[in-house]
């Protein structure tokens, strides 16, 4: 069987298996790009399924923002997307609304249906949180025009202990959308509130798509219980390699062997080992983190003041006994990445396929409870893999991250000088390199600031490693 056909099987997704037909996704449905979309979190497959569809973007590469309030811009934008982005006229226009904008077309044709006015002043307030009973209206709109079913006489099934704060031009399409069920309303001690004026999130507004879709279009909403087909799996090669990025070089100061790998494995299994791109003069900053030797909080403050964001690969334990570094880690925007659980000392391959699922999933399943973080990125302990271990973690949505770029900085009773540190940081710099630096080290602490100045002088720029 051909690897990609193999690997499709087992990414499969489990489904709820109704009547109704699926909706078509435009995306490839086995990434998860957003570490901040956890899997116990109430919009895990809300959003993955508007984003899937093609309604809603993320705010970054590796962000989604789900708790980031829902603009008047941006939720018009994605009932444009919703109809299929038609051609819009330009004929009206608002006072802020720029020429060029993201939203600027999304706008124009709500404004041309009656979707979406402005107000009285001329503008639209296309950076205005948009409301409940504004995303009410907004649909009730939307659904004339272009369901083609009547929406007028619709019942007066409010019983709400709120109904009185809806507004008066609101109340057609607020009684419409909860007698639909497209807005239901929330219980507090034994009474129900619609929260008219409440300002939705982005989380609530692709559940409110996708609720719509599945009311007035007979779409279902898939579940994205992701099962691991271990058969499929255990018939990849599980043969023990050991990275290691050689001692040969191209012209452009590049190790050849992991410019090969990315070739390769990199390219067959979603791994980064190099940027291959000549042209980019990028630098991926990365720190693996096996237990906290005191430096940790000193790396973060010249990455918050070098205004950089890195990788950070945690094993179990440095979790368990760290959270407040990895809470700040998260805070200041970085990437937490696996490292395994218990970081077995023969690597990954070394554990039966259950066994690394189970490692993998008890790392993932301790930043999901604490911090509804879901972990996008990995790498191999002690740089250990093989065809297997590395197919096991692309099943699971994660991009393995190897480097091009590692010295002798591990050992905390032996730490290099900081002038020959420095100067072996300096001479191995090429265009997209990836670092691999430990946190352990007292000199990398010391001479990071330095080494990060110096790369920027000669043209480069830092970058966070991305699971596109």
């Amino acid at each position: 069987m051909k690897r990609r056909g193999m690997l499709a099987v087992i990414l499969a997704v489990a489904l709820i298996i109704t009547a109704l037909p699926a909706i078509a996704f435009g995306a490839d449905s086995s990434a998860r790009p957003f570490n901040d979309v956890a899997k116990n979190q109430w919009y895990y497959d809300d959003v993955y399924n508007a984003y899937f569809k093609g309604l809603f973007k993320g705010t970054s590469n590796n962000s989604f923002s789900p708790k980031l309030p829902v603009t008047r811009g941006m939720f018009v934008t994605v009932l444009y997307r919703q109809a299929g982005s038609p051609s819009v006229s330009h004929s009206a226009s608002f006072t802020d609304v720029a020429k060029g904008s993201y939203y600027e077309d999304s706008i124009e044709w709500a404004s041309e249906n009656k979707i979406a006015g402005g107000y009285p002043d001329g503008s639209f307030g296309p950076n205005n949180g948009l409301t409940r009973e504004q995303v009410a209206n907004f649909f009730y709109n939307y659904h004339s025009v272009y369901n083609k079913n009547s929406v007028s006489g619709a019942k007066n099934t409010m019983a709400f202990a709120d109904e009185s704060l809806v507004s008066a031009w609101a109340k057609e399409s607020m009684e419409w959308a909860c007698e639909t069920g497209l807005i239901n309303g929330r219980e507090d001690k034994g009474k129900y509130y619609l929260a008219p004026q409440e300002i939705v999130t982005r989380a609530e507004a692709c559940a409110l798509f996708n609720r719509y879709n599945v009311i007035f279009n007979g779409e279902t909403i898939l579940e994205y219980d992701d099962y691991v087909d271990y058969d499929a799996l255990s018939a990849y090669d599980n043969t023990r390699k050991d990275y290691w990025f050689g001692t040969q070089y191209d012209g452009l100061n590049r190790p050849v062997e992991p410019l090969r790998f990315q070739s390769d494995e990199g390219a067959e299994f979603n791994s980064l080992a190099i940027d291959s791109d000549a042209d980019r003069k990028v630098i991926y900053l990365t720190f693996d983190e096996g237990y906290e030797a005191g430096y940790t909080g000193k790396i973060l403050d010249v990455l918050a003041a070098k205004g950089i964001q890195a990788v950070f690969f945690v094993t179990g334990y440095y979790y368990q006994k760290s959270k407040g570094l990895v809470s700040r880690m998260i805070n200041e925007g970085h990437v937490v990445g696996n490292h395994s659980y218990s970081h077995p000392e023969n690597g990954m391959s070394s554990l039966n396929l259950q066994e690394q699922y189970q490692d993998l999933e008890a790392l993932q399943n301790c930043l999901r409870e604490d911090f509804a973080y879901e972990m996008t990125l990995f790498r191999s302990p002690a740089g250990i893999y093989s065809e297997q271990s590395m197919a096991l973690v692309e099943a699971l949505h994660m991009k393995s991250v190897f480097w091009s770029f590692a010295y002798g900085d591990y050992d905390t009773s032996n730490q290099p000088s900081e002038s020959a540190a420095l100067t072996k940081l300096k001479s191995r710099l090429h265009p997209g390199a990836v670092y691999l630096l430990h946190a352990v080290s007292a000199t990398n602490a010391n001479i990071l600031g330095q080494f990060i100045d110096y790369a920027r002088s000669l043209g480069y720029t830092f970058e966070l490693v991305s699971n596109n």
